[in-house]
């Protein structure tokens, strides 16, 4: 198996795009654009065949926050909103009551086949939230993290052997003490699944240390967004996911570049173990694109 993931949402096909247009225009119905969908997954779990934990590409996520905006009580759907310097927009999760769930969801969203899950971290989560209530923002992030470790323990008791937090630009949202505390909350309630914070579009060479500290097996790095040379005084003591690969470039990276790259932080930060993956989502480039890049991964 070679080490290798992807890390996020995966772009659609021309094919599958033009197909949910004829959805939005009345011309096919839900359920025949669900079977699309499903079978367009089916491709792309097949696209990691050598890939020792597989994604089905979150076809069926609308955004990273979709599937819990529409499952559970005291959580609505806000205005379209920009997904930090990109051109991809979310329905802003509005907290409008007491967050509750009672029966699990999230594994409707993922297809037979895939043994890894992508979920929103909590802090990611909370800081793209609306909170109309008038409880404490501390009380909010905890309720959410209680969310987000039922959706985890389910899966895991389901199959999924890896599940990933992701975290995009953290660094700018560490300011709550209880980060420990309500990752604990979610690793906790799990037994056997590997875990991982995937940190993306931020620096956190500032912060990798404390990372470091929390129960997760492995920390996600985006080395287009973190420079190597900031983080050589790290003990780095957890297994690394290196991404390598700029999702957010159609431009296909150099393999020996991309090799060089590798090698660097391998020797400088020494990990348990290393894998390598793209920096974020491929949704940001065409699809066509998206399976270069893994074939640029498949060569290093």
């Amino acid at each position: 198996m070679k080490n290798i993931q992807l890390m996020g949402i995966f772009p659609r096909s021309h094919d599958l795009i033009y197909k949910t247009w004829d959805y939005e225009k009345g011309r096919k119905t839900k359920k025949e654009l669900e079977k699309d969908i499903a079978q367009e997954s089916k491709s792309i779990i097949n696209l990691q065949k050598d890939f020792e934990y597989k994604t089905d590409g979150l076809l069926f996520y609308q955004d990273l926050f979709r599937p819990f905006v529409e499952n559970v009580k005291g959580i609505k759907p806000g205005a379209l909103t920009r997904w930090f310097d990109n051109n991809i927009f979310f329905r802003q999760p509005i907290i409008c009551g007491d967050i509750t769930n009672s029966k699990p969801f999230l594994y409707k969203y993922i297809c037979d086949g895939a043994n890894k899950a992508i979920l929103p971290g909590p802090l990611a989560f909370f800081s793209s939230c609306l909170n109309k209530t008038s409880d404490e923002d501390r009380n909010i992030l905890c309720y959410i993290s209680e969310m987000i470790a039922r959706e985890a323990k389910d899966l895991e008791e389901r199959g999924i052997s890896f599940i990933q937090f992701n975290e995009p630009s953290l660094e700018y949202n560490y300011k709550f003490k209880q980060v420990s505390k309500v990752y604990n909350i979610i690793i906790d309630s799990l037994s056997k699944s590997k875990t991982c914070i995937h940190t993306y579009f931020g620096n956190v060479s500032k912060i990798l240390s404390y990372l470091l500290e929390l129960k997760v097996d492995c920390i996600g790095i985006d080395f287009y967004a973190t420079n190597l040379k900031d983080l050589l005084s790290v003990d780095f003591n957890k297994e690394l996911l290196c991404g390598c690969i700029d999702s957010r470039n159609s431009l296909i990276e150099d393999i020996n570049l991309t090799k060089e790259l590798i090698k660097s932080v391998k020797s400088s930060l020494n990990p348990k173990s290393i894998t390598i993956c793209p920096n974020c989502d491929l949704e940001f480039v065409p699809s066509y694109i998206a399976e270069k890049k893994i074939d640029v991964l498949r060569s290093c």
